[in-house]
């Protein structure tokens, strides 16, 4: 139990560091399409900066689904990649595993998956809302 409490924090941190590089990376794309941000960004500019904003994000997230999958895989608690990647995925969304991964002897990798992922749709969440608010800044 204690060392799926130790992985967990550990997972869970290296997850942080996916999405504290992807947040530098967007607030720095930001930053170079609107170096003034007392001014409104033009629309199409804005609604671009939001999509590729939301991209970069989801891509962040599968990333983070792959680093749970391989300790769901590395723990021997599904059979093969796939089954692990789709485990790990069902898991950090909190939409639960039923019957696809069998915990008895790593109870607790389940729910820090999925409070890992209620944190970081929760940082996605704070992101976006900022792009939004950043680009819609009044003149």
């Amino acid at each position: 139990m204690l060392r799926d409490l130790v992985l967990g924090i550990m997972m869970n941190l290296a997850v942080m560091m996916v999405h504290v590089g992807t947040t530098v990376l967007l607030m720095m794309i930001h930053d170079h399409y609107q170096p003034n941000p007392a001014k409104r960004l033009p629309h199409a500019k804005h609604v671009l900066l939001m999509m590729g904003s939301v991209t970069l994000l989801l891509v962040a997230h599968l990333f983070e689904v792959g680093l749970w999958a391989m300790v769901y895989r590395l723990l021997g608690l599904v059979s093969n990649g796939p089954d692990a990647y789709y485990s790990a995925f069902m898991t950090y969304t909190t939409l639960g595993l039923g019957h696809a991964v069998e915990l008895e002897h790593a109870r607790l990798v389940e729910p820090l998956t999925a409070a890992s992922g209620i944190m970081m749709f929760g940082w996605t969440t704070a992101i976006l809302i900022n792009v939004l608010q950043r680009g819609g800044k009044q003149r």
